[in-house]
């Protein structure tokens, strides 16, 4: 019969204390609202090795920035964990294809649609009031988070506009 509670711990070692991180107001603030975020979509007490590691490399990677380091570069470590996370617990955002017709995406104008977890090119998106316009660019960095590791994200460079599109696909999906 399994004790209700959290249970007792009776010790622990400390692995890595993310020295960095705790000093860098930017980052810590960014993982606080991860940290809301992962706890509204995992159960508690739910293991999942890979959603563990992940986090894992999102701390690691937040905690190699420095003090110079920009917010839209933290910013876009911070989106690309998000959409790594929800990848890897089953919600995949179809970035690829139209998610109205399966066509390919418009190379001039298109658009994200929230309740179909999707791009959407500009042919469907023309006549749909509740989506978000995104693009190429975004779409493209989309891609490569889910092909990159955290860690490899740091190298990306993205302005202003980018990174709110990303934000704005990011919270339109979750909430």
């Amino acid at each position: 019969m399994k004790n209700k509670g959290l249970g007792n711990i009776a010790s622990s070692i400390v692995e890595n204390n993310f020295k960095n991180l705790r000093s860098n107001l930017s980052c810590l603030e960014k993982v606080f609202k991860v940290t809301r975020t992962l706890n509204r979509l995992i159960n508690d007490q739910e293991k999942d090795a890979d959603v563990f590691f992940l986090f894992l490399d999102y701390l690691n990677s937040l905690d190699k920035m420095n003090d110079n380091t920009n917010e839209v570069q933290i910013n876009l470590i911070t989106q690309g964990f998000i959409f790594k996370f929800l990848d890897a617990l089953g919600y995949k955002i179809e970035i690829n294809r139209c998610v109205k017709c399966g066509g390919k995406l418009s190379k001039n104008r298109n658009f994200f649609d929230c309740n179909c977890g999707g791009a959407v090119c500009e042919a469907c998106g023309s006549n749909v009031g509740n989506i978000l316009p995104i693009s190429n660019n975004s779409i493209k960095i989309i891609r490569i988070f889910f092909q990159n590791k955290i860690g490899n994200l740091s190298k990306l460079k993205i302005n202003h506009k980018e990174s709110k599109e990303l934000s704005h696909v990011k919270y339109g999906f979750i909430c």
